[in-house]
């Protein structure tokens, strides 16, 4: 297992073939795990083993993943 973030609560959660996202309840997005083709949305193609900082603006409401991609919408839609 791995702690995602001492004393967050998470509002949304999806899970790809072998990606993760959140939002935090705060509102920042969140993702973890294969990156092969970008879907973790940090710019890179690194595998993050740990939840990384997406997007820290508190504007993030729900979040959806597939095998190789992932959406997220903001709260004003």
């Amino acid at each position: 297992p791995v702690a995602i973030v001492t004393n967050a609560v998470w509002k949304a959660i999806a899970a790809g073939n072998s990606h993760t996202l959140a939002v935090r309840d705060d509102g920042a997005l969140w993702a973890w795990g294969s990156n092969a083709r970008g879907q973790l949305g940090d710019g890179s193609i690194v595998r993050r083993w740990h939840p990384v900082p997406v997007d820290l603006a508190p504007v993030w409401q729900a979040v959806a993943a597939g095998a190789a991609h992932s959406v997220a919408i903001q709260k004003d839609g």
